[in-house]
């Protein structure tokens, strides 16, 4: 739906030959992605969906720091396991 408004508003083939291999290659992680999250979100409970989509904020710095050498500011770090603790204390077996 978003392919004819996006060819009128940009030029995506104006794109240096070199670049094309890295934009496909975005274009197919992403849409791995989406169709695992909606594959994967058949089998959870409704409830737990969200929280797990919610992990791709604190990875995704995790990730760019690992891979990428990128260090992001302390707030980031903070911010990430906040996140990461209330999804890891929701996912905890209850007695």
């Amino acid at each position: 739906m978003l392919l004819p408004a996006a060819l009128l508003a940009a030029t995506p083939l104006d794109a240096a030959p070199e670049y094309m291999p890295a934009m496909a290659g975005f274009g197919l992680v992403f849409a791995v992605a989406s169709i695992t999250l909606m594959a994967g979100a058949r089998l959870l409970p409704s409830a737990e969906t969200p929280l797990l989509s919610a992990l791709e904020t604190p990875v995704a710095p995790l990730l760019a720091f690992l891979f990428l050498a990128e260090v992001p500011p302390t707030a980031t770090f903070i911010g990430g396991g906040v996140i990461l603790s209330a999804i890891l204390w929701s996912q905890w077996p209850r007695r």
